[in-house]
């Protein structure tokens, strides 16, 4: 196992990423890892249309609720906040494909575990941060949320609606 998380180390990825990331934007590197992660695209015009995408959201959530200090993750923080945590356990039982997770899921731990602890930290925490947009431009179209005066909500139209029925 730990051969598989020091791979990057020994076949020179490592120095590669690192170079990377000093020459572009977080943003940038945390949708690459992501990508090459879950073997997924990203365009301008689509979210990355992978239940296993959305799957990791809620699952980096729990993760970082039970696991991390929530004031280093302030984006989980107000995710945690918006989400109930009944809609992330429900989101969490439903894995669409736990052998695909498992292994997209291992080798982002093997890219993050590239980087020190706090550009690892801010690339997960830009990972979360865009999956939670590209979710919300799924659902309500790329001008439909984030904007100063929008009606929208700043959850997911399932979420949304798993709320207003339990209310």
């Amino acid at each position: 196992m730990a051969g598989l998380y020091t791979n990057n180390y020994r076949n020179g990825t490592r120095d590669k990423l690192l170079d990377d990331y000093k020459k572009n934007d977080v943003l940038f590197i945390a949708r690459r890892i992501l990508c090459a992660s879950f073997k997924v695209e990203l365009t301008d015009y689509r979210g990355y249309n992978s239940s296993l995408v959305e799957f990791h959201f809620f699952n980096e959530l729990d993760s970082i609720k039970r696991f991390e200090d929530l004031s280093v993750y302030p984006e989980a923080e107000e995710f945690l906040r918006d989400y109930p945590d009944d809609f992330i356990q429900m989101k969490i039982k439903a894995n669409p494909n736990p052998l695909a997770y498992k292994n997209a899921e291992m080798l982002l731990h093997n890219f993050l575990c590239t980087y020190n602890e706090e550009e690892m930290r801010y690339i997960r925490r830009n990972i979360i941060y865009d999956i939670h947009s590209r979710l919300m431009d799924d659902d309500y179209g790329a001008l439909g949320h984030g904007v100063m005066d929008s009606d929208c909500p700043e959850i997911t139209k399932e979420a949304y609606k798993y709320i207003m029925e339990r209310a």
